[in-house]
């Protein structure tokens, strides 16, 4: 945990109870795309990063399994100025942008892209600014229920299920120097940037006090450590304010992942241990990784 760069991105804690669930307003860019044409029609995807990849295959961003597209059909990649390109990635059956074919593509508003023969996905440089509840993440006794549900669900229908147990690093070094209320602070503010990062199918809470569980239903390995890498990631770059007293301090936390991949002849709770585990090995190979 080092000091903050005010130059760098600023994730401010006004710590209060109602920090979680206070009504915040969006009135950052935020791109995003609406599948428009094909199975996922309605469907909505921010594009956090800088590079999206979609297609077919496991590890990609953006997964569409639809008649035509290729396992890595199309890249997208977000510039520091908020433009956003399209390219096409080789693929079999093409990338279309206003029914065109296309190479390589700067996207306008409302610009309809052609995903293969099937899909159609429509661009948007800014999500509509707009006033709503910031979920809380679940409680535990509610997590664990719902994961039990999770096992049964992907046993009854063959689909997969992955669990990632996340704790910030060195947590109880951070609450000695600074306090009980600068570790509440890094708790929910650390809570915000890994929701940011689900998708809206995943389950999101506490396990005790500082460890996070997400649970990844219809996910595999490969998307899964994507993902998980996202979450750290979002959490290295954040520069918290914390409460120290009647002031506030800038510090940097790290966070750890831990990954498991359901087994058809695992419980619930062997699942979850299994991600516990793999959080025990990333805590000791120093903290700020990913394992599975």
């Amino acid at each position: 945990m080092e000091p903050g760069n005010d130059s760098e991105l600023d994730t401010t804690e006004q710590l209060s109870h109602e920090a979680v669930q206070r009504v915040v307003a969006f009135t950052e860019k935020r791109p995003y795309l609406t599948v428009v044409e094909g199975t996922l029609a309605g469907r909505r995807f921010r594009l956090t990063g800088v590079e999206t990849l979609i297609g077919r295959a496991d590890n990609a961003d953006i997964v569409l399994t639809d008649r035509g597209v290729s396992r890595l059909h199309a890249k997208l990649i977000r510039s520091p100025d908020g433009t956003v390109t399209v390219t096409d990635l080789g693929s079999t059956n093409g990338t279309f942008v206003g029914g065109e074919r296309i190479e390589f593509r700067v996207l306008r508003e409302g610009d309809k892209i052609g995903i293969g023969r099937a899909t159609a996905l429509q661009f948007f440089p800014q999500e509509v600014v707009e006033e709503r509840v910031e979920p809380e993440p679940m409680a535990e006794r509610q997590l664990l229920a719902r994961l039990e549900e999770d096992v049964a669900g992907a046993r009854r229908h063959g689909t997969t299920l992955i669990v990632a147990a996340a704790e910030v690093d060195r947590l109880p070094e951070l609450g000695a120097n600074l306090g009980e209320p600068a570790v509440a602070a890094v708790r929910r503010a650390v809570a915000r940037l890994l929701q940011s990062n689900l998708r809206e199918e995943d389950q999101f809470g506490f396990l005790g006090e500082d460890r996070f569980l997400i649970l990844m239903r219809q996910a595999k390995l490969r998307g899964g450590l994507r993902m998980a890498e996202r979450m750290r990631d979002a959490v290295a770059g954040a520069n918290l304010r914390l409460p120290v007293g009647e002031a506030y301090q800038d510090a940097r936390v790290t966070l750890s992942v831990g990954l498991a991949t359901w087994r058809k002849d695992w419980e619930a709770g062997q699942l979850l241990q299994a991600s516990l585990e793999a959080l025990r090995l990333a805590r000791e190979a120093g903290g700020n990784t990913v394992t599975d």
